[in-house]
């Protein structure tokens, strides 16, 4: 088990182009209009079914910018069989339309830098400032620190950050322990990258695998985006994981990547990725010092409180507990309404976005100062 253990949340991946949950739908609207056809229905349903959904607003409110309380209220309106005059079979298609906007908003946001993908396979950096958390984790892991990662995001930054480091990644989705060599990335609530497989139920298509598979031509390459942001491109990994054929099973994945609602009702479907559940906890359990970086905790999500509370029930003795996050406020509620007296006691802050935080805070903090220089 890892004696550092970084927990990330939308604000560690907002400075890649993610949206944070609280403006995810003005940024799925900006992203409309560009998606082909192939796409747009599902863009069409949940803004449609939103519509719908504010002609309840007289009786009862609802926060309707908040992409975690309409994906409750679309699992509700499955559970319910019904949402206004919606039919049955329209109200099942919503939850994996607005799954389908989640991708698509991600993989069209989410910028990575290659100018020559086919000759330089494995040359892929993520956006800054996950290339350069990245860096971080290698250099720890270098000098003999171990690290694990706990993550609420969906995207696939962080991985192709820590593949382009070398680093080989544990999804932790095997009840069995790591694989060995490798550092755990925990997914909390799925992933891009996350397949559904008959036979073997959720597997991880790795980022060397995907980029592997992209250049035999296999499916869809990633769009350039021409000379206005020369270099850059979309990976499609979500977009194209019914193409990640697992096993001998020739009909691949399921269309949809495994991503689980960030709302109570992920409770539903925990048995998908519960062992990744259980070996965060597990990091938890053994974990000396505990980062949470833009995470800002949401009251929806009670999944996380019982997670850090029932996880950290182990012989370890916290020696850092720091939350990063733009505001202020967030600090003061985990200090507040989580931590117990002795965490308390070895609680620490730091106000600021993703990249301030890495270069100002993380890397004296974990004394890595003599290559600041680097981080430019």
């Amino acid at each position: 088990m890892a004696k550092t253990v970084f927990i990330l949340g939308a604000g560690a991946s907002a400075e890649a182009g993610a949206p944070v949950m609280a403006d995810f739908l003005d940024r799925a609207r900006e992203e409309w209009p560009q998606e082909g056809m192939a796409y747009q229905p599902a863009f069409k349903d949940v803004f449609d079914a939103i519509s719908r959904l504010q002609s309840v607003h007289s009786k009862a409110t609802m926060d309707f910018k908040n992409i975690e309380n309409i994906f409750a209220a679309f699992e509700m309106a499955r559970l319910f069989g019904r949402l206004g005059d919606l039919k049955e079979t329209d109200v099942e298609r919503l939850v994996v339309s607005i799954q389908t906007l989640i991708v698509r908003t991600l993989e069209r946001r989410v910028l990575f830098e290659n100018h020559d993908l086919i000759s330089k396979l494995f040359a892929l950096k993520a956006p800054r400032p996950v290339d350069w958390f990245g860096r971080i984790v290698a250099l720890l892991h270098s000098r003999g620190d171990s690290v694990a990662i706990l993550t609420f995001n969906y995207d696939v930054a962080l991985d192709a950050a820590l593949a382009s480091q070398g680093i080989k990644i544990d999804y932790g989705l095997s009840a069995a322990g790591y694989l060995p060599d490798t550092l755990p990335l925990l997914k909390l609530h799925g992933s891009l990258n996350f397949g559904s497989c008959k036979q073997c139920g959720v597997v991880a298509w790795s980022i060397e695998d995907y980029l592997k598979a992209l250049s035999l031509g296999a499916f869809v390459r990633p769009d350039y985006l021409g000379p206005s942001h020369p270099g850059k491109l979309r990976l499609k990994i979500g977009s194209e994981i019914q193409h990640y054929n697992h096993c001998n099973d020739t009909a691949g994945c399921a269309p949809q990547p495994v991503i689980v609602p960030p709302t109570w009702s992920k409770g539903t479907r925990y048995n998908e990725i519960r062992n990744v559940w259980r070996h965060a906890a597990g990091e938890l359990s053994e974990a000396e010092s505990v980062y949470i970086i833009g995470y800002s905790w949401p009251n929806s999500d009670e999944f996380f409180h019982h997670l850090y509370a029932l996880g950290t029930v182990g012989p370890e003795l916290l020696l850092n507990v720091v939350v990063i996050d733009k505001e202020a406020s967030v600090a003061k509620r985990y200090y507040d309404d989580l931590l117990g007296q002795q965490a308390q006691q070895r609680f620490d802050s730091f106000v600021g976005n993703f990249s301030v935080a890495l270069t100002q805070y993380l890397l004296p903090k974990l004394r890595l100062d003599d290559h600041a220089g680097s981080f430019r």
